[in-house]
């Protein structure tokens, strides 16, 4: 009960995720940090949607918008998560949705 009262408190959460009141933008480490996060999981809370998806939603929304769309394909777990929280009316509000590409836009290649 403590953590999910924690992960409602917005400034517990901005320290723990190293993300200041004051940065107007949340560095790439935090970035990072979330889209591994994300890898194994749908949401934050696992399979369904919780305080701490509400939460980071609103913080990280601002930033996303401003990614390029070879930063938002370097979060694509993040990428995940935003683009199906972005179809709940809750979370978008009157916001502008995220645009992300349909394609990959960078393929790397191994050369054996």
């Amino acid at each position: 009960q403590k953590v999910h009262e924690n992960w409602r408190n917005k400034t517990f959460f901005q320290k723990v995720m190293g993300i200041k009141a004051e940065d107007d933008q949340p560095k790439h480490e935090a970035l990072k940090v979330i889209n591994q996060a994300l890898s194994d999981r749908t949401t934050l809370g696992g399979t369904r949607i919780t305080e701490a998806d509400k939460l980071m939603f609103g913080l990280l929304f601002k930033t996303y918008t401003s990614l390029t769309y070879a930063e938002k394909e370097s979060y694509i777990h993040l990428s995940r998560w935003f683009s199906y929280l972005q179809t709940i009316d809750e979370f978008i509000g009157n916001r502008e949705k995220i645009v992300f590409s349909r394609n990959r836009l960078y393929k790397f290649w191994i050369n054996d």
